[in-house]
């Protein structure tokens, strides 16, 4: 089955094309600078990620960047005609009550359209992405993947919150959790690699949007996403937990909820802490150069991080495995020892020459850690191949 699988930004489409099961990439592309008019980049990649091609492109917007993805198919013979692509599959994020894998129908984007306002950047982005793909060709196979999907395991206890439990009923307002195919692909390549299904996992997936999950034995019990993705650890720019009476201090004080929104969205976490940036290697070199704010950034980040990882030790009765994957878990050594150091009493203990070189997947702890310490890099694009293709077999 030919499975072709998106996962769009505020200004970036990237899509690649996969030959199922084998999970063979076909082509894979990146549009970046979506609405910079002749600004926007297209990359190309073939087999072992080998550069086709890289060129500056006119896209002014998502209709046409999905315009020009379905053209590159053609163009570099990935396909002969848009009906040899059996599923399309996109990472969604929030469709409240609406999880899983889902065909897309008028009541999955209406879904979506309603939880904008929980998951304004994300929802937003797929039902534009969406809309251009049904567009261009209506008469494909299309599939949500909810990335609460992978947290419906987790027991109700663990969802509810204390509010009236009308409100879970009525308005669905409880805890969800979010980046499910990537907390889904870090457990059951563990489970591969352990060659066994009974594991105690905790999953560290940190970037500009970041979250823990407590995993046993493939199932997600826990998770630091909450209602929203803007709740759990503190993110590039959003603030992750707070409380909600801060907002109605706010408003006393004459902020609009507007205001305050676009704030805690765009002009908080780390960017917010260090007022200097959301980019991680950025902040680091300020920190090491004596710049406090950027320290404290650190700091808070790095707390967080390991208040979660002591908390979901507790309620796995102990951890095999503790896992660093996304954009910053994957690159920052300092970040995994920082939030490492002082475990040790977890039996989670770092070997620095591991911690600081080697493969992009390994392990980095001591040969005496109770605690395998693992560096991995995620694949949510086979997560989403590998749903849409189940869908759409039959």
């Amino acid at each position: 089955m030919n499975i072709l699988v998106c996962n769009a930004g505020s200004t970036s489409l990237k899509y690649q094309l996969f030959d199922m099961p084998e999970e063979r990439v076909i082509l894979k592309g990146k549009i970046e600078q979506i609405g910079k008019n002749k600004n926007a980049k297209l990359t190309l990649y073939g087999k072992n990620d080998c550069i086709l091609n890289k060129k500056p492109v006119t896209v002014a917007n998502h209709l046409e960047s999905v315009r020009l993805a379905l053209d590159t198919l053609i163009q570099y013979q990935a396909i002969h005609n848009f009906n040899e692509i059996d599923g399309v599959g996109f990472k969604t994020v929030h469709g409240g009550k609406i999880s899983g894998t889902v065909k897309i129908d008028a009541s999955i984007l209406s879904a979506l359209k309603r939880y904008i306002t929980v998951a304004p950047l994300h929802n937003r982005i797929y039902v534009d992405i969406i809309e251009a793909f049904l567009h261009y060709a209506p008469n494909l196979n299309y599939a949500a993947v909810f990335e609460t999907a992978f947290h419906e395991s987790m027991p109700e206890y663990a969802q509810t919150f204390g509010i009236p439990y009308e409100w879970k009923q009525k308005y669905g307002i409880r805890k969800y959790g979010f980046h499910g195919a990537s907390h889904r692909y870090i457990s059951q390549r563990i489970s591969h690699l352990a060659n066994q299904q009974n594991i105690r996992l905790i999953s560290c997936h940190l970037g500009g949007s970041s979250s823990l999950c407590a995993i046993q034995n493939g199932r997600s019990i826990d998770a630091t996403q909450s209602f929203s993705p803007q709740s759990g650890i503190t993110m590039g720019t959003r603030n992750g937990d707070l409380d909600v009476y801060a907002i109605f201090y706010l408003t006393s004080l004459g902020y609009s909820l507007d205001e305050i929104n676009d704030t805690l969205y765009n002009h908080s976490g780390l960017l917010g802490i260090s007022g200097i940036s959301d980019d991680m290697q950025e902040i680091e070199y300020a920190a090491q150069h004596g710049n406090s704010r950027a320290q404290l950034a650190l700091d808070v980040y790095c707390y967080e991080i390991k208040k979660y990882l002591g908390a979901y030790w507790t309620i796995l009765g102990g951890a095999d495995y503790i896992v660093f994957t996304g954009g910053i878990g994957e690159n920052s050594p300092y970040i995994r020892e920082k939030v490492c150091s002082g475990l040790e009493h977890l039996g989670i203990v770092l070997d620095k020459n591991k911690n600081m070189n080697g493969n992009p997947e390994r392990t980095i702890h001591t040969h005496d850690s109770k605690i395998s310490v693992y560096v991995m890099p995620t694949n949510e694009e086979v997560i989403v191949a590998r749903e849409t293709m189940n869908l759409f077999q039959n």
